[in-house]
C-alpha cells in the first residue's frame, strides 16, 4: 500500500474519530447538539468519502505504482496538459 494512501486513511480515520467523540459529548453528555454539529458531522462524511476517491484513483489511474508497470492503456486513457492549455485563448 502506498505511503500516501496510508496517511489519508490514517489521517480521516484520526478526524472521523474525533468527530464521533465530539459528537457523543455534544448529545449526551452537554445535551446540547445545534447546526455547527449537522455540519460537522457532513464534513466527516464528505472527508471519509473523499479518501474513498482518493484510494480509487490511487487504485485506478496508476499513480501508485512506477511508470514501467502501468499499461499503455491507462496512459492513453488521460488527458495531455500542453494539449489541454493549448486551446486555452
Amino acid at each position: 500500500m502506498p505511503p500516501a494512501l496510508i496517511a489519508t486513511w490514517f489521517l480521516a480515520a484520526c478526524g472521523a474519530t474525533l468527530t464521533v467523540l465530539r459528537l457523543y459529548t455534544r448529545y449526551f453528555i452537554v445535551k446540547q447538539f445545534g447546526l455547527d454539529d449537522v455540519l460537522l458531522a457532513c464534513a466527516t462524511v464528505a472527508t471519509v468519502g473523499h479518501t474513498a476517491l482518493i484510494s480509487i484513483a490511487l487504485r485506478s489511474f496508476g499513480t501508485a505504482e512506477p511508470s514501467s508497470s502501468v499499461s499503455l492503456h491507462a496512459i492513453n486513457g488521460t488527458v495531455d496538459p500542453f494539449k489541454l492549455f493549448a486551446t486555452l485563448p
